[in-house]
């Protein structure tokens, strides 16, 4: 769990001591929902399958993605 934290951490421009809590929560929703995006073709090329993600999850997630660059513009 460690190591993927810390990829984690780099992907979103933070320093390898695996703090995700400083991270910039923009690009965490931004890589979650890519990964959330191609489970479906991922499920069906592995286990012949694909694993349907409900339409409302990625709306939730483009919610919170608008929420978090709303916070991240200085007024």
């Amino acid at each position: 769990m460690n190591f993927i934290k810390k990829i984690i951490a780099r992907l979103v421009g933070k320093s390898i001591d695996g703090k995700l809590s400083t991270a910039s929560k923009t690009k965490l929703v931004a890589i979650i929902g890519a990964i959330i995006a191609t489970f479906p073709q991922l499920s069906a090329a592995v286990t012949g399958e694909p694993i349907i993600i409900p339409q409302w999850v990625l709306e939730l997630l483009a919610a919170a993605g608008l929420w978090t660059l709303r916070d991240s513009i200085k007024s």
